[in-house]
């Protein structure tokens, strides 16, 4: 989500992987979205991030095409409409984007996630769209998703990639240039999926949770030191937790959890006591094989709302929380077909939040604009590579518009998205990654002031860094193997030595990596 066409309403942007597009749905300011249109076309697109990348104030879009190894950038006119930007090859499927400054030089760089290498590029953005090949970073086996935080508190920003194919968490401590330490593996359930970063027990660390989908369960892990990060409960979910996401649910000023169980069609919410724990647990059913969920609030009323995607329809779901931990009846909205990533963002600079959706089916993402009351407007399609899986969002050129990152991992590229503003995009630029990308993160890795992206590479056991600059354009790349299967990848400073680190998971090895950012800036 994002005001892409800066009319100070939200939009969403779609992924559709069936038929390659991103849609971009322009909201009315009511909650009501307007028909899609399509921005952009690839090859199997499967993520798309949004931010400004190339510095003009307006929200761009990167997305990766899976199926065809890269990334294409989508820079954003301001008006809805989208120039078609640079396209980097990555590793093998590059299946998750993130945007960051990971070099801290003010513009926003790329980690793309190649699931089918095993690995993460990190494009370094030049702050006009454009980007730099960094350095690659090896992840565990089949990486899938990256997030950035400072998950040691050191105010670097660092990595953390989950790896479907050996059931770990890589962890990656930023040094705050752009490259980071020599991963940390933690153990966890079998086939970590998704994860998040937030403080979960209020002591200033981000914390980290894992949604292990064989397993039914999701771990805990707090932060500290790196070397302090442990797991503090384990707790049972609904079948085939899926996706996950952290907000506060019930308005205590604690972050909640919230994950998609795909078996038995279900949300399942665990509450948090405020110290890390999470005693009290509630289901609640919804349509059938459900994703990916995203908490947001769509109609200022101070409560997270709910936004859901399903498999194997061609719509989201909103479901408003009534305020008292249930919620209404569910609003459906058209993207494309197969989505599997939502993510939200002021799209259009209208101080309200928009949405965007992977549409794995037809290689393109759909953005969704609110007209203000948690109504969206019909889907706007962008087209990425091939199966769009995962996003991440930025202004990756310092327009002062959110773009968009997008991993494809039915190419092996990720997609980067520019816009324009009032949430136009320019067509995606595409940056190769590794196999099977899967997940992304987004977050300034070496200190240089530009967002930098993180891209977890299932398929080849690496994660990637990807440098931005002030253009939002990834040149430069660092990649770091993982375990077995990284299928995600989370960014923090979780060392809280203001760097950012990496986290990544290892679906396959069931643990998690931690990568150490030590970058001198």
């Amino acid at each position: 989500t994002g005001d892409f066409n800066n009319d100070n309403i939200l939009d969403l942007i779609v992924v559709s992987q069936n038929d390659g597009t991103i849609s971009m749905l322009v909201g009315n300011g009511n909650g009501v979205f307007q028909a899609g249109k399509i921005l952009a076309s690839g090859t199997s697109p499967n993520f798309v991030v949004a931010a400004d990348f190339n510095n003009d104030t307006k929200l761009d879009l990167i997305f990766s095409n899976q199926l065809e190894n890269n990334i294409e950038v989508l820079l954003n006119n301001g008006d809805g409409s989208f120039d078609i930007g640079d396209t980097y090859l990555t590793a093998d499927s590059p299946s998750c984007i993130a945007v960051a400054d990971i070099n801290n030089d003010g513009d926003l760089d790329l980690l793309v996630v190649n699931s089918g290498f095993n690995n993460i590029f990190i494009f370094l953005g030049n702050g006009n769209g454009t980007f730099m090949n960094g350095v690659s970073y090896d992840t565990g086996n089949a990486p899938s998703f990256v997030i950035v935080a400072d998950i040691d508190k050191d105010n670097k920003l660092d990595l953390t990639v989950t790896n479907n194919g050996d059931n770990t968490i890589s962890i990656y401590r930023g040094i705050g240039n752009g490259t980071f330490y020599p991963s940390s593996t933690f153990k966890t359930g079998n086939s970590p999926s998704c994860m998040v970063s937030r403080d979960f027990n209020n002591d200033s660390i981000a914390d980290i949770a894992v949604v292990n989908s064989d397993d039914n369960t999701v771990d805990v892990l707090l932060g500290g030191t790196i070397e302090a990060i442990r797991y503090v409960l384990t707790y049972t979910t609904g079948q085939f937790p899926y996706s996950l996401v952290s907000a506060d649910m019930n308005n205590d000023n604690k972050q909640d959890l919230v994950m998609t169980n795909v078996r038995d069609n279900t949300l399942g919410i665990l509450i948090n006591k405020g110290d890390g724990t999470f005693p009290t647990s509630t289901t609640y059913t919804i349509g059938q094989n459900p994703t990916d969920v995203m908490a947001v609030d769509l109609n200022s009323d101070n409560r997270s709302d709910l936004v859901v995607a399903y498999a194997y329809n061609r719509s989201i779901s909103v479901l408003f929380n009534n305020g008292n931990m249930t919620f209404g009846t569910a609003m459906n909205y058209t993207v494309g077909p197969s989505p599997s990533f939502i993510l939200s963002a002021d799209f259009n600079n209208d101080k309200k939040p928009d949405l965007a959706v992977c549409n794995q089916g037809n290689s393109s993402i759909s953005v969704l604009l609110n007209n203000g009351n948690g109504i969206f407007g019909a889907k706007i399609d962008y087209t990425t590579g091939r199966s769009p899986g995962s996003m991440a969002i930025g202004d990756f050129n310092k327009d002062g518009n959110i773009d968009l990152a997008v991993v494809n991992s039915g190419q092996n590229t990720i997609s980067v998205l520019i816009n324009k503003g009032k949430a136009v995009f320019s067509s995606a630029v595409s940056y190769n990654v590794d196999k099977v990308p899967s997940s992304i993160s987004a977050a300034d890795f070496n200190h240089d002031g530009n967002i930098d992206l993180v891209v977890a590479n299932s398929g080849s056991n690496s994660i990637i860094v990807l440098f931005g600059d002030k253009n939002g354009v990834f040149a430069s790349r660092a990649t770091y193997k993982t375990n077995s299967y990284p299928d995600n990848v989370l960014s923090g400073d979780w060392n809280n030595d203001g760097k950012v680190d990496l986290v990544v998971t290892n679906g396959k090895s069931n643990n998690v990596i931690v990568f150490q950012n030590i970058c001198k800036k």
